[in-house]
């Protein structure tokens, strides 16, 4: 009992019973039933449930993932037949691209689940590894990429990132 203090103790007990042997040294008195506080929300029998939406929304309605690209990169993934449409069919998360975006501060990064970057210069890439992201994933851009190899390369840590956020690439919000 000494681990916890008297505000612990008011909220999982309506009354402690202190024992000669828990007793501490600030507890002279043995066998003494002592009635704690309780919360005034537990007394208060008119108190309603009621469920309220929070006074602050979030900027971004869903949380869960970002993939995070440059303007002019963007604009090419979002036509019609290109390889970034392409792939992400492949992989089975074609809703993805709703959450492709070109704005977006470093201190809003570390709000999201999921986090991939997809040709981003080098410079920004470095101050994104800094924030030290759990789940994050950079890629080059998929236009760049001539080689079987390098598409392989790319390819590969991609298919292993989305199989681990397929639940979070696929939501429709």
């Amino acid at each position: 009992m000494e681990s916890f203090d008297q505000e612990d103790i008011g909220l999982l007990f309506k009354s402690v019973v202190i024992l000669p042997q828990d007793s501490s040294k600030k507890e002279q008195k043995s066998g003494v039933e002592k009635k704690l506080d309780e919360a005034e929300s537990y007394n208060d029998k008119s108190s309603k449930s009621e469920v309220s939406e929070p006074l602050k929304t979030l900027s971004t309605p869903n949380q869960s993932c970002v993939i995070l690209t440059t303007l002019e990169l963007k604009e090419n993934f979002m036509s019609n037949g290109s390889s970034f449409q392409k792939i992400i069919e492949a992989l089975g998360i074609s809703p993805a691209k709703k959450y492709l975006t070109t704005d977006l501060s470093l201190e809003k990064l570390k709000d999201y689940k999921c986090v991939w970057c997809l040709g981003l210069p080098h410079d920004m890439e470095a101050k994104i590894l800094k924030i030290k992201h759990p789940n994050l994933l950079l890629s080059p851009s998929i236009l760049d990429l001539k080689t079987k190899e390098e598409k392989m390369a790319m390819y590969s840590p991609l298919k292993e990132f989305v199989s681990k956020n397929i639940t979070l690439f696929s939501s429709v919000s």
